[in-house]
């Protein structure tokens, strides 16, 4: 999956940004990520700002860039009511607090604006799910404060929003993904399965996973975790949400509002030419095997009808040996897993930036032809 920037509310559908390019520009990056001349396919998902807009909007125009009125101009435009006025025109909701980002108003169910961001068939949403740029889902940025009248979301009026986006979406692609913004519990949006496919998963992922690795959070903050509280937490967070909703959260190490990590990189694509390979990786049942916080050793398995997988993390900078107990995999003590061995030792940065940790992964692939026999 790839994400295009930020669309925000654009210009009816006829520009994508004045300063940054056009739709047509658009249509270039999107058909060659779609085409699997150069490898296999790839999904373009952009990222959508359906809460708010800037104030240089066409529809707020605060400072006079566009030939038409804006909310801001003028009472009578024909965006006056996309907006929420205490006082025309200094006076306004906004995202947060920021006078830069007046807040849409929904209004009610038909309105306005909802048509304009995804009922009609020229809205923001369906325009780009169909031809001739047929993206493959929408990220919405901060849609849990979407809501009508300056009110600050996460309520029945934000709820329906989210599933008549929902029904708008599917209408044009049954497959498109819907991934909601959220760094907490995004249950509310997803176990219904009518909102949200998923969330970025900043509190079952990206928190954990920087804290245990790199004794800091998403903000930089010091603040490390021992092995074992890793693993309560991944557990916690994994049963806010049924299986479906967790294998397509968005697990990042870092994004625009975090800090970010170029020495990742090369791990993540190690790891994710390890993942392609199995399935079980990614559809499979999860079990703890082990969480020593005195060797900073965690072991998980992932396992379905054809693979018994055991991942082995080291979260220091001494080589260890480890008892790891796969026969919680139904594995026979003792035995030789049979199939492929990979082992691989992958560097990565203890903060993301400055000092290195080795990692060391095992992988022990055990073919079988009918797992749930053998797990008896």
């Amino acid at each position: 999956m790839i994400s295009i920037g930020t669309i925000g509310l654009i210009k009816a559908i006829e520009s994508f940004s004045p300063n940054k390019g056009t739709n047509a520009l658009l249509q270039t990056p999107i058909s060659n990520i779609h085409s699997s001349t150069n490898g296999p396919k790839g999904y373009v998902v952009l990222d959508g700002v359906f809460n708010h807009t800037g104030d240089t909007n066409q529809w707020f125009d605060k400072y006079n860039k566009w030939p038409t009125l804006g909310a801001y101009e003028s009472q009578s435009s024909t965006w006056s009511n996309y907006y929420n006025f205490q006082t025309w025109p200094t006076t306004f909701s906004t995202f947060l607090t920021s006078s830069r980002l007046p807040k849409l108003n929904f209004g009610s169910t038909g309105s306005a604006v909802r048509d304009a961001l995804y009922n009609s068939s020229t809205s923001v949403a369906k325009t780009y799910l169909g031809a001739p740029y047929s993206i493959d889902g929408w990220r919405s940025d901060a849609p849990q404060y979407a809501d009508k009248d300056g009110g600050s979301g996460n309520n029945s009026t934000n709820h329906t929003i989210w599933k008549e986006f929902r029904s708008a979406v599917k209408s044009i692609n049954p497959n498109a993904d819907i991934l909601g913004e959220y760094w907490g519990n995004a249950s509310s949006w997803t176990v219904a399965g009518d909102q949200w496919d998923g969330a970025t998963n900043f509190d079952g992922f990206t928190q954990p996973v920087s804290e245990w690795i790199t004794g800091k959070d998403y903000s930089n903050n010091a603040v490390s975790i021992p092995t074992s509280q890793f693993d309560s937490w991944l557990l916690g967070t994994r049963a806010n949400y049924p299986t479906n909703v967790q294998q397509v959260m968005s697990n990042h190490l870092g994004n625009h509002d975090i800090t970010t990590s170029n020495s990742a990189v090369s791990l993540t694509q190690q790891l994710i030419s390890i993942r392609n390979q199995y399935p079980a990786l990614r559809t499979g049942s999860f079990m703890t095997l082990l969480a020593d916080d005195a060797s900073d050793i965690y072991s998980f398995g992932r396992f379905d009808n054809t693979n018994r997988i055991a991942v082995v993390l080291n979260n220091d900078t001494a080589r260890k040996s480890v008892t790891v107990p796969v026969s919680k995999l139904s594995v026979v003590d003792g035995s030789t897993m049979n199939g492929s061995n990979y082992r691989n030792y992958i560097y990565c940065s203890k903060r993301f930036r400055d000092s290195f940790c080795e990692w060391t992964l095992w992988c022990y692939f055990n073919q079988v032809k009918d797992f749930r026999s053998q797990a008896k």
